[in-house]
């Protein structure tokens, strides 16, 4: 009895020590057991910020076919590949944008034919991705009537493309398919002009936004002229020579949010397994995308990654 109140009086007269060695040993243990919850949230927070910095041609998948279809061809088309892709890969899927763009042609400028740039017809979303719900107008509006007379195609345009030739709306562009011809075959009528409402937005899938003008070994630019999904097929019917081969595109862009590090061998294994089931369509589908990789690298990265992190904790806990 008389040791314990010993220990009592000794306890009492430092209990500031006795405080802080407790707490001491509280804040240890709870950091030693949320030390793996720790690591984790670092490795996943990495691997969000690698999907969202990478450009989408990188981390997002684009789908890509070539031929000559027809409304109906493309419509059953379009919806297979749907189906593919949500059957697949439906929660790791934030969009899928379809888009469709025509054969190439080249403008005239101060009545000369520029054969090192190069305008399209393009198609750019449907449905739930309509364009229209991305872009603000800055002048004009979307065409009532996307051919308004024989050999005229009435379109909209991005700034970029408005500013490369001094476009405004209600002028007209003329263009020739042929890059030797001697006039212009057609013309596009600027209906309006408009930019994004979010330039960064993945639905824009970076630099194949049809708003932002791209560059080739063999161009120095190249433009999207847009019509609504719904004229695209009777536009270039119309216009363009029979024969001619479109590009068939569905843009796919992935969720960070929902892939994390665990997950990473299911979505390379599914990934796998969407190129095989899109293989066989008509025309062929090939998928271009660096996400294998980007997945795979990090994998092995946050491996490496783990034991330094576990290392600094222990020591924080000793400490």
């Amino acid at each position: 009895m008389t040791f314990w109140a010993f220990i009592l009086r000794r306890a009492a007269r430092h209990w500031q020590i006795l405080l802080t060695l407790s707490l001491g040993v509280v804040l240890s243990t709870a950091m030693l057991a949320s030390s793996p919850v720790l690591v984790n949230t670092v490795v996943e927070f990495g691997l969000r910020r690698t999907l969202l910095a990478a450009d989408p041609s990188i981390s997002d998948l684009r789908l890509k076919a070539f031929g000559r279809l027809t409304p109906e061809t493309y419509a059953g088309l379009d919806g297979q590949v749907q189906q593919v892709v949500n059957g697949r890969i439906p929660t790791f899927t934030d969009q899928l944008v379809p888009v469709i763009g025509s054969r190439w042609f080249h403008p005239w400028v101060d009545g000369s034919l520029v054969i090192d740039e190069r305008v399209n017809f393009r198609s750019y979303g449907s449905g739930d991705t309509d364009i229209r719900q991305f872009v603000t107008f800055v002048a004009g509006e979307w065409p009532s009537d996307p051919l308004p007379e024989p050999g005229v195609v009435a379109v909209v345009i991005g700034e970029e493309l408005a500013e490369a030739y001094g476009l405004a709306v209600g002028d007209v562009l003329p263009a020739s398919v042929n890059n030797t011809s001697g006039e212009p075959e057609f013309s596009l009528q600027i209906s309006g002009i408009v930019q994004p409402l979010d330039g960064g937005d993945p639905y824009w899938f970076g630099p194949a936004s049809p708003l932002r003008s791209q560059s080739a070994d063999r161009w120095l630019a190249q433009y999207a002229a847009l019509v609504d999904p719904a004229a695209f097929f009777d536009v270039v019917g119309t216009i363009l020579p029979d024969g001619s081969t479109h590009e068939y595109y569905w843009q796919v862009t992935i969720d960070p949010a929902t892939v994390d590090t665990g997950q990473i061998p299911l979505l390379r294994i599914l990934l796998r397994l969407l190129r095989e089931d899109l293989r066989p369509l008509t025309p062929s589908i090939t998928i271009d995308t660096g996400l294998d990789d980007v997945l795979t690298n990090f994998a092995n990265q946050s491996t490496a990654v783990r034991a330094p992190l576990y290392f600094l904790t222990a020591e924080v806990v000793l400490l």
